[in-house]
This record gives structure tokens, sequence and C-alpha cells, in this order.
């Protein structure tokens, strides 16, 4: 059946704080954004923040082992995702999903394989 969903997309700098003001979401995507540990720990504390009861937070990113196995993205080991250490700076999050994915990127020398990071989780009940 046809569902009826409002979008509310938001452009900014996400490591500013107010960046969301003071609204709420059921879904929070945070896509390829690669900082220093810390740095991330950050932000995804206060995206996560922003979450309402039932909401769903992703993020999704180079795999650290993109840089030995895979094909693309930063070449710093510093700023690439690890599920488990993303995992870890969810807090009371319930992780639904933290491993990697791959998809296929065409280049002119072929398909390659890039090797992806994604941690799915929910705010505890």
């Amino acid at each position: 059946s046809a569902r009826e969903v409002e979008v509310d997309w938001r452009v900014g700098d996400v490591t500013d704080p107010d960046v969301l003001g003071g609204d709420a979401f059921d879904l929070v995507v945070v896509a390829y954004l690669h900082l220093p540990a810390a740095e991330m720990a950050v932000v995804l504390d206060t995206l996560t923040s922003h979450l309402r009861p039932g909401g769903s937070l992703f993020v999704l990113g180079h795999h650290v082992d993109n840089l030995e196995r895979g094909h693309g993205g930063p070449p710093d080991r510093n700023v690439l995702h690890d599920p488990d250490a993303i995992a870890g700076m969810l807090g009371s999050l319930t992780i639904e999903r933290a491993g990697e994915v791959h998809r296929t990127v065409s280049t002119d020398d072929g398909d390659r394989t890039a090797i992806d990071s994604l941690v799915i989780a929910r705010p505890g009940t």
C-alpha cells in the first residue's frame, strides 16, 4: 500500500551542535562522514540525541579494511570506519547491525569492490 511520508531534509554542518535545532527525527542518516574518532563521537552523540523513540540511526562510511582489500575512500586509517568502534560510540542505543557491506564501483580498469561499514541503531526501549 502507498504511504504518505513527510521528509524534512536538513543541510548543514554536522559538527555544529545546533545543526538540528530542537527537533526530533524518525531517521538520522550519517553517510560517508569521515572524522577522527573523538570528533565522530561528538557528532554521533549530538545526532542521536535528536532521535525520536522508535527512530533509527544509520551510519555508513568507508570501512577501515577498504585500504587493503577494497577500492576508494580516504587513504587515512584514522578517519575510516570500524563498525565495532562506531557502535561503541552510540552509548545507550540498541545496535541492530554493525558490519561491512560490499558495493561494486565501476572504474576505467573494470569493476572494483568497495568495502563499507554500516551501523544501524535505535534508541533503547
